[in-house]
C-alpha cells in the first residue's frame, strides 16, 4: 500500500465550501411534511404572552428559523450551545432551518434559542408531541385502532435528598448570604454573629464516616441537627426583613434567600418528626430549588427508590407514543387510566380504538367497569394477585397476545429515555423539567417519523380485520 505524505506540512486556512443535500436527506423530506403553519398555530399563543403585553413591539422574531432549531435540539437531545455549532457546521440542518427560503437566514444565537424555549408552556410542548402522532396517522405511517399505556419516572437534577446533605447545603447558604450582608450593606457590618460552617460541615463527616450502628447514627444525627438549627435561627430572622433591599443583593444571593426561608422551617420540622418517630412527613422537602419532586419506588434491580415525577405515556400502532397530561407530580396509575382514554379520542375521535392493554398496576372494579363501557372489541386489564385461568383456549391465546403487546412499550419508553430527558432532566425548574419531558417524548415521535419516510417497516399492533371479544380477568 502506497503513502501519500501531501499536505501534512501545509496549515489548514478559511475557505468556501459547497455541500450539495440531496432530496431524499431524511431531514429535508422532514421539512417537507411537517405542517409549518399548522405547528406555529399552537406556539403562538404562547409567544403573544409577554409582560406588557406588546409582543408586537421591537425586533421580529424568525418563527419558522426557531421552529426548526427547537425541533433539531428535540431529535437529537442537544443543548443549546451545541445546537447552535453544529447549525452553522452542517448543511443540512441550515436548510431544514429556512436556508433558500427565507431572504436573510442566520443562525440563532444560544441565549435566544433559550429563550425562546423557555417561552413555550409545557402544555404547548406536549401538544406539539401529540400532534406529530396524529400526523402520522394521516401519513398512514400510524393507526390509533390499538393503545397500550404505561408511566415511567422522570428523575429531577438534583443530588441524592439525604437530610444531613440540605441541612449542610442550608448553612452554606445561609453563610453566604451572610457573609454579603456583611460585606455589602453597613446596617450589618457591626453583627459579630457568624454562621460556623466548618462545625456543620464535620458533624456530617462524622455521620457519614464513624457512625457505624443505628444508635451512634441516631445520635450524630440529633447532634448535627441542633448544631444546624441555631446556627441558623441566628441570622435567619435578619433575611426577613430585609424588604427592598433584597433586590440591591445579586441575583444568586436573592436565589439563596428565596431557598433558605421558604424551605427552613418546613425542612426543620420533618426532619425532627423523623428524629423522634422515625418516620417521613408528607410533602417531605427533597430539594431546596425543585418543589415538584416525589420518592417513587417501583421495586426494580438496582433502583430501589426514584427522586422525580411521573409520566403517563401511550403507544399506538406504528410505534408512536402519545403524552398524557402531567396534572401532579405522582400520576398515580388507577387514576389515570381514563384521561389516558379521553386523550385518544381527543386526539382521534370517538370509536376509533378498538383494543387497549395496560399492565396490573391500572386495575380497579371502576377501571374495568369503564373499559366495558367503551364499546372496544378488546382489553386488556389484568387483576394483581394470581392470574385465573379463562375458560376457553381462545381468551387465553388473546390474553398472552394482549399482555405481550404491552410489554412491547417498556423498550420504547426505553428509546425515549436515551434519546431525551426523560430518564433525567437536565434543567433546574419544576416547569422546565415537566417541557423536557415532554420534549423528549416529541423528539422520539419525530425520530419515528423520519424511521418510516426512510421506508423501515414496523409490524402492525393490531390488525382491522380480527373482530375480538372482551377478554374476562
Amino acid at each position: 500500500m502506497a503513502i501519500c505524505k501531501l499536505g501534512l506540512n501545509t496549515k489548514v486556512q478559511a475557505a468556501s465550501v459547497n455541500v450539495t443535500v440531496s432530496d431524499l436527506h431524511p431531514l429535508i423530506k422532514l421539512g417537507q411534511t411537517i405542517p409549518w403553519e399548522k405547528i406555529s398555530e399552537i406556539v403562538i399563543p404562547d409567544l403573544e404572552k409577554t409582560t406588557k403585553g406588546m409582543f408586537f413591539v421591537g425586533r421580529k422574531l424568525k418563527l419558522r428559523v426557531h421552529l426548526a432549531v427547537y425541533i433539531l435540539q428535540k431529535i437529537y437531545d442537544k443543548t443549546d450551545r451545541q445546537i447552535e455549532w453544529e447549525i452553522k457546521d452542517n448543511g443540512s440542518y441550515q436548510l431544514f432551518c429556512g436556508a433558500g427560503i427565507l431572504r436573510k437566514f442566520s443562525v440563532p444565537d444560544h441565549t435566544n434559542i433559550s429563550k425562546f424555549r423557555s417561552r413555550l408552556s409545557p402544555e404547548t410542548q406536549r401538544s406539539l408531541a401529540n400532534h406529530i402522532v396524529v400526523m402520522a396517522t394521516k401519513l398512514g405511517f400510524a393507526d390509533a385502532i390499538a393503545m397500550d399505556i404505561d408511566s415511567t419516572i422522570q428523575e429531577a437534577n438534583m443530588s441524592y435528598p439525604s437530610d444531613v446533605s440540605i441541612m449542610k447545603k442550608m448553612v452554606i447558604k445561609a453563610a453566604r448570604i451572610w457573609q454579603c450582608l456583611k460585606e455589602g450593606i453597613s446596617d450589618f457590618g457591626d453583627f459579630e454573629t457568624e454562621v460556623e460552617v466548618g462545625k456543620i460541615k464535620g458533624l456530617a463527616k462524622h455521620y457519614h464516616l464513624r457512625a457505624k450502628t443505628v444508635s451512634e447514627k441516631s445520635k450524630a444525627i440529633s447532634k448535627l441537627y441542633r448544631a444546624y438549627y441555631w446556627e441558623i435561627m441566628g441570622v435567619i430572622h435578619h433575611f426577613t426583613f430585609l424588604g427592598s433591599l433584597k433586590f440591591e443583593l445579586p441575583h444568586w444571593i436573592q436565589r439563596d434567600i428565596d431557598h433558605v426561608v421558604e424551605n427552613f422551617e418546613k425542612f426543620s420540622r420533618d426532619v425532627a418528626s423523623y428524629i423522634c418517630y422515625g418516620k417521613r412527613e408528607k410533602g417531605k422537602i427533597f430539594s431546596l430549588h425543585l418543589k415538584e419532586v416525589d420518592c417513587f419506588n417501583k421495586g426494580r434491580l438496582g433502583k430501589p427508590l426514584q427522586y422525580g415525577r411521573n409520566f403517563q405515556l401511550g403507544r399506538i400502532s406504528g410505534n408512536f407514543m402519545i403524552a398524557g397530561k402531567s396534572d401532579t407530580v405522582r400520576m398515580e396509575d388507577r387514576a389515570n387510566l381514563k384521561t389516558m382514554v379521553e386523550e385518544h379520542r381527543k386526539l382521534f375521535g370517538e370509536g376509533t380504538m378498538k383494543s387497549f392493554s395496560t399492565d396490573r398496576g391500572y386495575f380497579s372494579k371502576e377501571n374495568f367497569d369503564y373499559l366495558t363501557r367503551t364499546m372496544m372489541f378488546s382489553f386488556n386489564l389484568p387483576k394483581p394477585g394470581r392470574r385465573k385461568k379463562p375458560v376457553t383456549m381462545e381468551h387465553w391465546k388473546k390474553m398472552n397476545m394482549l399482555q405481550d403487546r404491552q410489554k412491547g412499550i417498556e423498550a420504547l419508553i426505553g428509546q425515549i429515555k436515551q434519546g431525551g430527558q426523560l430518564g433525567r432532566s437536565r434543567m433546574k425548574s419544576d416547569m422546565s423539567t415537566l417541557a423536557a419531558g415532554y420534549g423528549a417524548v416529541l423528539g422520539f415521535n419525530l425520530r419515528q417519523l423520519i424511521r418510516h419516510q426512510l421506508g423501515k417497516k414496523i409490524k402492525p399492533m393490531f390488525k382491522r380485520s380480527t373482530t375480538m371479544e372482551c377478554p374476562v380477568y
